[in-house]
């Protein structure tokens, strides 16, 4: 598993009195390659946990790596802030957005749901979120969710392991968007 890392899953990761972090822990347990993310984020991070000896052992680890220069993407940022200025954005929520726009098929890993349900790449599309708050599911469109059960179907020798449901009336979400769960039988047997 790949996807982009926010501050909130790194905190979580790294401080084991977090409310996320047995999440955090079984998240990073399906890493199979770094998780992107940015400067401002593992400078958020640092803060939050008063340590940047474990920010820098999580890219030195593989846990994450950074791939975005917020400078060379200073116009896409401005629009973003301006966009989303009632929310008060900060730098790394931005930066985030932007990258989610560049690796579309990457996830966010967050565990801030309520800034990435209303936060949209491309002005229009849904960010594709990990959060430990839609517990043990994702928040996917219908194209990625498609996606995502071909690939565990062969993980799984064809079983059909991933069931989806559209929620619209209770959740209010868009009808081209659904929630994913894997049932935890699953999640046993693919560990």
């Amino acid at each position: 598993m790949t996807g982009i890392a926010d501050t909130g899953f790194l905190v979580a990761f790294a401080n084991r009195n977090d409310a996320h972090h047995r999440w955090a822990v079984d998240v990073a347990a399906q890493i199979d390659e770094p998780l992107l993310t940015c400067e401002a984020v593992l400078a958020e991070a640092a803060f939050h946990l008063q340590s940047v000896p474990i920010v820098l052992a999580m890219i030195a680890e593989g846990l994450v790596t950074v791939s975005f220069a917020a400078n060379e993407h200073l116009p896409q940022l401005a629009v973003l802030a301006k966009r989303y200025q009632d929310r008060s954005p900060d730098l790394a929520d931005l930066c985030i957005v932007r990258m989610s726009e560049l690796y579309p098929r990457h996830p966010v890993i967050t565990v801030d749901r309520d800034d990435f349900r209303v936060y949209r790449r491309n002005k229009r599309e849904m960010i594709d979120a990990l959060s430990a708050r839609w517990p043990g599911g994702l928040l996917l469109s219908r194209t990625a969710l498609k996606s995502l059960q071909s690939r565990l179907g062969e993980i799984f020798d064809g079983q059909t392991v991933f069931r989806f449901e559209c929620r619209r009336r209770r959740s209010r979400l868009p009808r081209r968007f659904c929630f994913g769960h894997i049932p935890h039988a699953f999640r046993r047997q693919a560990q």
